[in-house]
């Protein structure tokens, strides 16, 4: 499956893309203004459950929010593990100059 979310002008926020039969998933980031990519996930489509996705790098006890260094640039973002949430929003640290489309890549089981 392909999406294609976009982040407004001016906003921070994606639209809401359904991943709940992904079993991979990646997310081709166009050149953006500048900042970090965030990942947020919720169990509905209602925007207000959706939360930050936290990792927990090597296992530790120690989890920190899941995020890949982008801007000011492009690059493509392989998430190296199943999503456990069947929704999810891009959301960049920055907001954006101009109205940004990304695509995100799913492959199911």
């Amino acid at each position: 499956m392909i999406a294609s979310p976009t982040i407004p002008l001016s906003g921070t926020l994606s639209g809401i893309v359904d991943v709940s039969n992904a079993k991979t998933l990646g997310i081709w980031v166009p050149v953006i203004t500048s900042g970090q990519l965030y990942l947020r996930g919720s169990f509905d489509q209602t925007s207000a459950n959706f939360v930050p996705i936290l990792t927990s790098a090597g296992m530790s006890a120690v989890s920190s929010r899941w995020y890949a260094e982008v801007g000011p640039g492009s690059l493509g973002v392989s998430f190296g593990q199943e999503l456990p949430f069947p929704f999810i929003m891009l959301e960049t640290s920055v907001n954006q100059a101009a109205v940004r489309s990304l695509a995100v890549f799913s492959k199911g089981a």
